[in-house]
């Protein structure tokens, strides 16, 4: 697979601020919410319970299928490909050439486990970024809404455990979007194009 090398020590001075931002924020509060979100990213168990609502109505059934799909798009997407190629360390694993270091009280919430994967893109903000999409794309607005304010909390969060830089999360919402739009136009295949198909020679067969 083809490797890019490179020089992230250029991204230092933006995600350093933003961490600073951050570290500024530290409350209890925040440690359970913040954590709360960053753990149940580790599972996308937010969208696939929606998904699993959403397809037991046959008006939003079509939706349900693609918040998951739009899911698993963004993970195969962002954890089963691009990390592999950029290959970037955790910011806790990084020697920082500015002479940042974190503050060890605020390295993340005693709940949360350590990520053995790697850092770029983040695959929490991707997978809540790409079934938001799904919902805007389909006006489900009262649903959108919310999704959408998960979305940026799961984002900030992992931000705020140290997790991920804040480049990996703003890469996050890119690729997130890349795999909404993926689902979307696989999604209107499958729907519009292939299963009307087959019912049709299902209903030839039978006439």
């Amino acid at each position: 697979m083809f490797l890019l090398g490179i020089d992230w020590s250029i991204f230092e001075n933006f995600d350093r601020a933003i961490f600073e931002f951050a570290e500024k924020m530290k409350c209890g509060f925040l440690d359970v919410i913040l954590g709360t979100f960053s753990w149940l990213g580790d599972f996308a168990i937010p969208w696939f319970v929606l998904a699993i609502i959403l397809m037991f109505f046959k008006k939003t059934r079509k939706i349900g299928f693609l918040v998951a799909l739009a899911v698993g798009i963004s993970s195969l997407l962002n954890e089963v490909i691009l990390k592999h190629i950029f290959l970037r360390v955790r910011p806790f694993n990084y020697e920082w050439t500015n002479g940042f270091v974190f503050n060890d009280e605020l390295y993340r919430p005693s709940f949360l486990k350590t990520p053995g994967t790697l850092s770029f893109p983040s695959g929490h903000t991707g997978a809540c970024v790409a079934p938001t999409f799904v919902l805007w794309y389909f006006k489900k607005y009262k649903l959108a809404i919310p999704a959408t304010i998960v979305a940026l909390l799961t984002g900030f969060s992992r931000i705020y455990v140290h997790d991920h830089y804040p480049t990996d999360v703003l890469c996050g919402i890119v690729t997130g979007l890349i795999a909404g739009i993926i689902c979307v136009l696989l999604g209107n295949l499958i729907f519009d194009r292939i299963v009307p198909y087959f019912k049709n020679k299902k209903q030839d067969k039978s006439s």
